[in-house]
C-alpha cells in the first residue's frame, strides 16, 4: 500500500476511534468499555493495514483529539493504555506471520506483562487523579463485600480480560480483513 493511501485509511480508522470516545462519555456507563475497546481495536487494525508506525500515529492522534474534545478527559487515558495493549498484540499477531515467528509461551507472557503493566498503571493513575479505587463499588451489589473478598474478585476479572481481549482483538482483525476480501471480489 502506498503512503497515501495508508495516510487516508489511517486517518479514517483515526476519525473512527475519535467517535468511539466520544460516544463513551455520552452513551450510557455501561457502552463506554465497548467503545473504549472498539477505538482500540480501530487503531491497532490500522497498524494491521498500514503498518506499525501509522498505527502508533493512529493512537497518539486520537488520544490527543480525544483529550482536545471527550468531556471526561481521564477517560482518554483508558482509551490509551487499551490502545497501546491492541498495539502489542497487533505486533505479536504481525510477528506470527513472518519466518521468525515470536513462540507461543513467549507471546502468551508478553501479553500477560503488558496487560499486567496496563493495570497496574490504570489502579496508580486512578488513585493519584481521582482517589479511593474501591468507591467505585458505591450504591453496587459489591458494596458491602468484605475488603479481602472484593480485591480477590477484582484480580479475577480484570486478569480475565487481558486475554479476552487479545483474542477479541484477533478475531476483529479476522473479521475486517474477510470483510475487505469480500467487498474486494
Amino acid at each position: 500500500m502506498n503512503k497515501t493511501k495508508a495516510l487516508a485509511f489511517s486517518g479514517l480508522f483515526t476519525a473512527l476511534a475519535v467517535v468511539c470516545l466520544i460516544l463513551a462519555d455520552t452513551l450510557l456507563i455501561k457502552s463506554s468499555g465497548f467503545c473504549f475497546i472498539l477505538a482500540a481495536f480501530l487503531c491497532g487494525y490500522t497498524a494491521e493495514l498500514c503498518r506499525m508506525p501509522f498505527g502508533a500515529g493512529s493512537v497518539a492522534a486520537a488520544f490527543l483529539l480525544g483529550i482536545i474534545i471527550s468531556p471526561f478527559k481521564l477517560h482518554c487515558l483508558t482509551f490509551l493504555g487499551l490502545a497501546v495493549f491492541t498495539l502489542i498484540c497487533q505486533y505479536l499477531l504481525q510477528r506470527s506471520r513472518t519466518d521468525k515467528p515470536v513462540s507461543k509461551a513467549a507471546a502468551i507472557v508478553i501479553t500477560m506483562l503488558s496487560w499486567n503493566v496496563f493495570l497496574a498503571a490504570a489502579v496508580a493513575l486512578y488513585t493519584l487523579l481521582v482517589g479511593n479505587i474501591w468507591e467505585l463499588t458505591a450504591g453496587t451489589v459489591f458494596e458491602n463485600l468484605p475488603f479481602p473478598l472484593l480485591t480477590v474478585l477484582a484480580l479475577i476479572v480484570l486478569e480475565a480480560l487481558g486475554p479476552v481481549i487479545s483474542i477479541a482483538y484477533g478475531q476483529f482483525t479476522n473479521f475486517i480483513n474477510r470483510y475487505i476480501k469480500y467487498r474486494r471480489s
